[in-house]
């Protein structure tokens, strides 16, 4: 604990022995940098949780016209013309997974991206399964398929999370540019403007210190 509490005292001895100057612009450097930190980390927030609501926005509305195309394959029990129509979605490169289960959560149709590690949907799960959930790597979105006014199954539908992930990243790069670039102009500016209240701080110490020399009062 001893070196720890040393360290310690020794900074803070060299933060009361630097010029007032420079202290004036090491606490506004300080403020500016806790400020734009906490600004830019809640945009960074905001931003990955809006695009998860698009992501979810896009990937929903895919998978309503896919429910809807095959809607009549799964009615008249033709896997071959469900097959096909979910091969059209090859040119999502997003999409690693779409498969369709009959209502009785038996696989009607499935089309896998070449290449992805997609994980099997339990048939009994998705007979279950509501809506949409995150996981580690993906988005899992399940659409009921309706004909005739009525659900004769279900569209599971997976998309991995690298557009979401190369977004934030763009983001954070962006931002952290323009956390540097500011703070670098804020120190720049706050080392000029500060001397507007250190100079006469200065010139009053230097009286000040005169006067305990010199004991010359009349200053």
């Amino acid at each position: 604990g001893q070196p720890t509490g040393t360290a310690g005292i020794t900074r803070m001895s060299l933060l009361q022995n630097l010029p007032v100057k420079w202290k004036l612009t090491w606490f506004s450097v300080l403020s500016s940098s806790i400020a734009l930190a906490l600004a830019c980390g809640s945009f960074l927030v905001y931003e990955r949780i809006t695009f998860r609501d698009t992501m979810v926005r896009n990937l929903s509305t895919q998978a309503q016209i896919i429910a809807f195309n095959v809607g009549s394959a799964v009615l008249f029990n033709d896997p071959a013309a469900a097959t096909e129509t979910l091969a059209a979605l090859r040119a999502e490169p997003h999409i690693t997974a779409i498969r369709v289960y009959t209502s009785k959560g038996n696989l009607f149709a499935s089309y896998e991206r070449a290449g992805s590690s997609a994980a099997p949907a339990r048939p009994a799960a998705t007979a279950a399964s509501r809506g949409y959930h995150f996981e580690s790597k993906q988005l899992v979105l399940f659409q009921d398929v309706i004909a005739d006014g009525v659900s004769v199954g279900r569209v599971y539908l997976q998309s991995d999370l690298r557009e979401m992930d190369e977004r934030v990243l763009r983001y954070g790069t962006i931002v952290l540019v323009v956390l540097l670039a500011s703070l670098a102009l804020g120190g720049l500016i706050s080392s000029r403007l500060q001397r507007i209240i250190s100079q006469p701080i200065l010139d009053l110490v230097d009286v000040a210190r005169t006067i305990s020399i010199q004991k010359s009062y009349a200053l």
